[in-house]
C-alpha cells in the first residue's frame, strides 16, 4: 500500500509539473535551438563538433533558432496544436538534415536547392541506402528529443491552449516577421549579411554548410541559385577575348569522308582494375586496355562522384563549366532557361557539317528531364526506354549489349553521315548481391573486403566487364562497315559510389567524402577514355582534361567547323576545376584555383555567362573584331 501511494504522489507531482506555465514557456523557448543543435549533430555524426558550431558560430546560430522558432510559430498558430507543430517544424529541419548527410555520405556533395527538383526521382536514387545509416547514435539521438519533446507538449496541451482571435495575431506576426527577415530587400542589404548570409557567389556548398550549417546553407544557395553578372561585363569585355582567338579555318572535309562518330557515356565506368588489394580471376576490361595500347586515349577529370550524370552531358556538350554555377546545381533541371537560348554546342557544329545527330538512353525520359532537355542541345532524334522494343534486361536494367545493338541499328538505318550519342544504364547503382541472378565474367578475390563490400564490388565489375564486352562488339561491328569509317569515343561519368569498398581498399582514407584531401579528390575523379577508329591512327596520349574539353576534343579530331566557345577552349592553360579541386596545366591538383590562371578563368567565366545568361554579345563579334554595322553598342545594350 506504501508503495502505491507514493506512485500516487509521484504521479500527482508529474502531473503538477506539467501543467507549470513556467516550465511550458521555458521549453517552448529552449525547443528550437535544440532542434537546430540535433539538425547540425544528424549532419556532422559529432556532438563536439555540433556544439562547436553553436557557439563558434553564435550569430548563424541565432539566425537559425529565429527561422525554427518563427516556423514552431507559425504552425502552432495555424493549426492550435503545439505537440503537431512541434512535429511539423522537427519534420522539416531532421528531413533535410538526413538528406543531406546520406548525399554527402554517398557522393560528397550536401543537399542543395536545386535537388528538390529530383525528389520524383528520390526512391531510385537512394534505393541502396543501408537501415544502418539511419541507426546511428546522432540519428537515434534526434529521434529520442523530437519524441521526448512531443508528449511533453502533450502533457502540456491544456496550457497551450489558445483562442482563435489570439492565434490569429501570432499567425500575422509570425508570417509577417519570417518574410521581414528571410525575404525582404531589406534584410538581404542589411540584415543578413550581419549573420554572414549575402547572395555573393563561392564554390563550395559543402564549405559554406561547415560555416553556416545546414539549415542557413541551404537557405545561402537558394539566395545563390541566380548567377550573378561577372564583374565589369559589357560588350567590350566579350569582344577583346573573341579578338584574340585564333583564326584557324577548317579544312573542308567532303561529305562521303566525314566518319560516322559515335559517344558512349559508359554509367559509373573506371579503371577498378587499378583498385588495390583487389584482384581478379581475369581482366574485367580487356578491349578498354587493349584500345588504350593502340588509340587516341586519355583521363576524364570528372566534375561529380557518385552522381549528377547529367551534369557532365551538359559539360561535354557545350564546353561549359558546372564551376560557374551555384554548386551541386542539377543543370537540366535547375537550370531550364537558359536552354531556352539558341546556346553552341558539339551537337549543332556536328549538324551543321550535315550530320544526323540521335541519342539513346534506355531509362524513362522524364529523368533529368531529357526529353525535353535533349531538343534544344542539338539532337535530331532520341530514344528512350518508351520508345524502345524487345528491350533486354541484365540485371534491373537495360543491358549494354541490347544498347550496342540498337546503336548499330541507328548506323546502319543510313548512309550517314551519323553521329549517336549513348549513354548507358546496366551499371547504374544499387550495387548488391542480388542485383544479378548469374556469375560475374571476371570473378574478384580480397582479404581485406566486408561481404557487403565484396558483394557490391562484385556486382560493379559484372556490370563494367558487359560494358567492355559491348564495346568490343561495337567496334568489331564497325569494322565491317566499308562504306564509311567511324570514329567512337568512349568515356565514363564517374565513379561508382562504392565509399566502403575503396575505404576498405586503401584507397582512400575515409568513407565521408567530405573529408577526402585534395589528392583523394583527384585521384576519385580521373576517368579514362578511349577515342576508337576505323582507320589507322597513331597511338597517343593527350594526358588530362576536364569534361568541357572532351566534346572540344572530338570536333577537333574529327575536324569539324566549331563554334567561339569550343575556340576559346583551345586558349585555356589548365586542365580542370570543380568544386575543392583545380588541376594546372601541368596537370597537379590544388583545392583552390592558383593566381597564374585568374586570367583564363576570368574570360571563361565572362563567356560562359554572355552565352548562357547574358546579352549575347558573342553573336555579334567576329574574330576579327569586327562588329556589325547594324548593331551599335547602345542597342546591344
Amino acid at each position: 500500500m506504501k508503495s502505491l501511494k507514493t506512485l500516487k504522489n509521484l504521479k500527482a507531482k508529474v502531473s503538477s509539473l506539467f501543467q507549470n506555465k513556467i516550465l511550458f514557456w521555458v521549453m517552448l523557448f529552449l525547443f528550437p535551438a535544440i532542434l537546430v543543435l540535433m539538425i547540425e549533430l544528424i549532419h556532422t555524426q559529432s556532438i563536439g563538433t555540433a556544439f562547436g558550431w553553436c557557439f563558434s558560430h553564435f550569430d548563424l546560430f541565432s539566425i537559425t533558432y529565429i527561422f525554427y522558432g518563427l516556423l514552431l510559430l507559425f504552425w502552432y498558430a495555424m493549426i492550435g496544436s503545439i505537440p503537431i507543430a512541434t512535429l511539423v517544424t522537427s519534420f522539416l529541419g531532421i528531413t533535410i538534415s538526413i538528406i543531406s548527410y546520406l548525399k554527402t555520405m554517398i557522393r560528397g556533395d550536401v543537399l542543395v536547392y536545386s535537388d528538390i527538383s529530383l525528389i520524383n526521382t528520390g526512391e531510385e536514387i537512394f534505393s541502396f541506402v543501408k537501415a544502418s545509416m539511419f541507426m546511428n547514435p546522432a540519428m537515434i539521438t534526434s529521434f529520442i528529443f523530437i519524441l521526448v519533446s512531443t508528449l511533453c507538449f502533450i502533457a502540456m496541451r491544456k496550457l497551450a491552449h489558445m483562442k482563435l482571435f489570439k492565434r490569429m495575431i501570432l499567425l500575422l506576426i509570425s508570417v509577417s516577421s519570417f518574410a521581414f527577415i528571410f525575404f525582404s530587400s531589406t534584410s538581404f542589404n542589411n540584415i543578413l549579411p550581419h549573420f554572414g548570409i549575402s547572395n555573393t557567389f563561392t564554390f563550395s556548398a559543402n564549405d559554406d554548410y561547415a560555416q553556416k550549417g545546414v539549415t542557413m546553407g541551404l537557405y545561402y544557395n537558394y539566395l545563390t541559385y541566380e548567377v550573378a553578372e561577372p564583374f565589369n561585363y559589357q560588350l567590350k569585355s566579350v569582344s577583346r577575348i573573341i579578338e584574340n582567338l585564333p583564326n584557324n579555318p577548317t579544312k573542308e572535309i567532303k561529305q562521303e569522308e566525314l566518319p560516322n562518330v559515335v559517344v558512349i557515356m559508359s554509367e559509373s565506368f573506371m579503371d577498378i582494375t587499378k583498385l588495390p588489394q583487389v584482384t581478379f580471376s581475369k581482366d574485367p576490361i580487356p578491349t578498354f586496355h587493349e584500345l588504350q595500347k593502340n588509340n587516341l586515349s586519355g583521363t576524364l577529370i570528372s566534375s561529380t562522384y557518385g552522381g549528377g550524370t547529367s551534369n557532365i552531358e551538359f559539360e561535354v556538350f557545350t564546353g561549359n563549366t558546372i564551376a560557374f554555377m551555384p554548386y551541386g546545381q542539377t543543370i537540366f533541371t535547375g537550370a531550364k532557361d537558359i536552354f531556352q537560348r539558341d546556346i553552341p554546342t558539339i551537337l549543332k557544329d556536328f549538324k551543321k557539317a550535315g550530320y544526323t545527330v540521335s541519342s539513346i538512353h534506355p531509362y524513362l525520359e522524364t529523368f533529368y528531364d531529357r526529353n525535353n532537355i535533349y531538343p534544344t542541345l542539338g539532337f535530331d532524334k532520341s530514344y528512350f526506354i518508351e520508345d524502345l522494343q524487345d528491350v533486354r534486361r541484365d540485371g534491373i536494367y537495360v543491358s549494354d549489349e541490347y544498347l550496342t545493338d540498337k546503336v548499330l541499328e541507328i548506323l546502319n538505318a543510313s548512309d550517314g553521315p551519323n553521329f549517336v550519342y549513348a549513354l548507358s544504364m546496366q551499371n547504374h547503382l544499387p550495387y548488391n548481391g542480388t542485383k544479378y541472378n548469374h556469375p560475374s565474367p571476371s570473378t574478384i578475390s580480397s582479404n581485406v573486403l566486408s561481404k557487403d563490400s565484396y558483394a557490391g564490388l562484385d556486382a560493379y565489375v559484372h556490370g563494367v566487364a558487359d560494358a567492355d564486352a559491348a564495346l568490343g562488339k561495337l567496334i568489331k561491328a564497325v569494322q565491317k562497315n566499308t562504306k564509311r569509317p567511324t570514329v567512337i569515343l568512349f568515356y565514363g561519368d564517374h565513379f561508382p559510389s562504392l565509399n566502403q569498398v575503396f575505404y576498405e581498399t586503401g584507397y582512400v582514407s575515409t568513407t565521408n567524402t567530405a573529408e577526402w584531401n585534395v589528392e583523394e579528390l583527384f585521384r576519385m575523379h580521373q576517368i579514362p577514355f578511349v577515342l576508337y577508329d576505323t582507320r589507322s591512327v597513331k597511338p597517343q596520349n593527350v594526358g588530362m582534361l576536364g569534361a568541357p574539353f572532351l566534346g572540344n576534343l572530338l570536333l577537333n579530331y574529327v575536324g569539324i567547323e566549331k563554334s567561339i566557345n569550343f575556340d576559346f577552349l583551345d586558349t585555356i592553360t589548365f586542365t580542370s576545376i570543380r568544386s575543392r579541386l583545380f588541376v594546372d596545366g601541368a596537370e597537379n591538383p590544388h583545392s583552390i584555383p592558383t593566381v597564374q590562371y585568374q586570367r583564363d578563368l576570368g574570360q571563361y567565366e565572362t563567356l560562359q555567362y554572355d552565352i548562357l545568361f547574358g546579352k549575347e554579345y558573342y553573336k555579334k563579334v567576329k574574330k576579327q573584331g569586327e562588329i556589325d554595322d547594324s548593331q551599335t553598342e547602345n542597342e546591344l545594350h
